[in-house]
């Protein structure tokens, strides 16, 4: 009901929570900072560092919400994560670019490595821009466009780019990169910081994009 608190600043989690309706709003040290409504969640930030909750969220009318126990959602995030490092590690064991790596590095890379969804129409590298990431294909097509140059070339699954801008060239992308696909696009993005760890990558012969 309105007033009512779910949850309470300082207060250890318990619960994840997802808005089923309603409104909520989310206050610190009574400083309203945002408001909740149908589909939102909340709650997962103290239960993922089992910390305090950092904010207090209560009921700005009747709202009701969904509740998943610590134990359940924490199971659930480290059966997603298993998943997840699993798919990338056999994914980048069968890119050649990857092959030279020990399985402990490229395991370091799996860790570390960062998986973005791209909606249709959205711009992935913009041509000018620095590369520092190496970007591999998960699922779905981009297309590599060089200004001036014809035809935009297609990246599908298990294929990447970016490796060239990272060795030692130091130049700024040369091509437009995007998906414009009609349905989104998974990529694995790969920071140089995690190569810096044991060395910047080989300049490659098997990149799909004949970059300059």
């Amino acid at each position: 009901e309105s007033g009512e608190e779910i949850v309470k600043q300082g207060e250890p989690g318990t619960h994840f929570f997802v808005v089923k309706s309603g409104e909520l709003a989310v206050t610190s040290e009574t400083e309203v900072i945002k408001r909740l409504g149908p589909a939102d969640s909340f709650g997962e930030v103290a239960l993922v560092h089992n910390s305090p909750q950092w904010s207090t969220v209560s009921a700005e009318r009747l709202s009701r919400v969904w509740g998943v126990h610590s134990s359940a959602f924490l199971q659930s995030m480290w059966n997603l994560a298993s998943r997840s490092f699993l798919e990338n590690f056999g994914l980048l064991s069968r890119i050649k670019i990857f092959q030279f790596l020990q399985e402990s590095q490229l395991r370091t890379i799996c860790q570390e490595l960062v998986a973005l969804v791209f909606s249709p129409g959205t711009e992935v590298v913009r041509e000018g821009t620095w590369g520092d990431c190496v970007y591999v294909v998960k699922s779905g097509t981009l297309h590599c466009q060089a200004p001036g140059k014809g035809a935009a070339e297609r990246i599908t699954r298990e294929q990447y780019f970016g490796d060239d801008y990272v060795c030692d060239l130091h130049i700024p992308f040369g091509h437009i990169v995007e998906n414009a696909q009609d349905r989104p696009c998974k990529l694995a993005i790969i920071s140089t910081e995690v190569f810096d760890v044991f060395g910047r990558l080989h300049p490659s012969p098997y990149l799909f994009c004949s970059f300059p």
